[in-house]
């Protein structure tokens, strides 16, 4: 039954892959990951199809590992951009805090000194 679900999907995906703008965007490498995709598949797509003699060399068949590789980088590349995102709220969040501070301070001079 699943081996027909399976059949079923692919099918319907394949009405997909065949329209001009998906056939670009695999061109491109920015082609939206499918359900019935292979490992293989899901691995070329994130590249330029012009790389794809390259990454059939480098990959020499290993489609699984390569696969879970580069998953794991764009995971890891995503975690870094949101620590830089948090880095830079951080920063800014104390720059705020140190100016307020600042005026705080200036206005308990003020203060004593107009006592």
């Amino acid at each position: 039954a699943s081996r027909r679900q399976a059949k079923l999907q692919r099918l319907k995906d394949e009405a997909k892959r065949q329209k001009l703008s998906y056939q670009l965007r695999v061109i491109w490498g920015n082609a939206p990951m499918l359900p019935s995709d292979t490992v293989r598949e899901k691995v070329l797509k994130r590249y330029p199809s012009r790389w794809n003699n390259l990454l059939e060399d480098i990959v020499d068949g290993d489609w699984e590992s390569a696969f879970k590789l580069i998953d794991q980088h764009e995971k890891f590349l995503k975690l870094a951009k949101e620590d830089v995102s948090r880095t830079k709220k951080l920063k800014e969040n104390s720059v705020i805090v140190w100016h307020l501070l600042k005026v705080m301070n200036q206005a308990r001079v003020v203060k004593g000194l107009s006592k």
